[in-house]
């Protein structure tokens, strides 16, 4: 009876170890598992937030980006209605004022300063000449200043020369106004 019996136990306690080992090993796998859940959740939740963060950022800078292109915008146009009021000139003929139109660009070609010098009537001041001298544009070189003071007429005062930047005019149509307007608006857009 008694090596029947020590069988017995010894059976009864291997059954036991492996149950232990079995639990053992399924509370590590379940706890493993809850470590996976919360590392993946955990990671979800990191990526989650910085896609927040960034699309909040994102927004912020072009929010931001508006508010730098309207405040550029109003500055332009309050800066180019001092100039056309400035600018407002009495004796220019309409093609003047059409062709000046086309040809404010940032690289204004040669032919623009042939027009300019066939267009300078004898009655324009010098105080018109040193305005457009400063208000060309960024794209326009030295031998454009230097081709305009050799073009004054015999009949230009001297008076004319300087003070172009005062240019104020009295004769000039409405679409003279309209046709500055459009052309600074448009070359301040293709520098932004």
């Amino acid at each position: 009876m008694n090596g029947i019996e020590e069988e017995y136990m010894s059976g009864i306690e291997e059954e036991h170890m492996n149950r232990i080992k079995e639990e053992h090993m399924s509370g590590i796998e379940e706890e493993h598992m809850n470590r996976i859940k919360e590392e993946h959740m955990s990671g979800i939740e990191e990526e989650h937030m910085n896609r927040i963060k960034e699309e909040h950022m994102s927004g912020i800078e072009e929010e931001h980006m508006n508010r730098i292109k309207e405040e550029h915008m109003s500055g332009i146009e309050e800066e180019h209605m001092n100039r056309i009021k400035e600018e407002h000139m009495s004796g220019i003929e309409e093609e003047h004022m059409n062709r000046i139109k086309e040809e404010h660009m940032s690289g204004i070609e040669e032919e623009h300063m042939n027009r300019i010098k066939e267009e300078h009537m004898s009655g324009i001041e010098e105080e018109h000449m040193n305005r457009i001298k400063e208000e060309h544009m960024s794209g326009i070189e030295e031998e454009h200043t230097n081709r305009v003071e050799e073009e004054h007429m015999s009949g230009i005062k001297e008076e004319h020369r300087n003070g172009i930047e005062e240019k104020h005019m009295n004769g000039i149509e409405e679409e003279l106004t309209n046709g500055i307007k459009e052309e600074h608006m448009q070359s301040f857009r293709h520098a932004a």
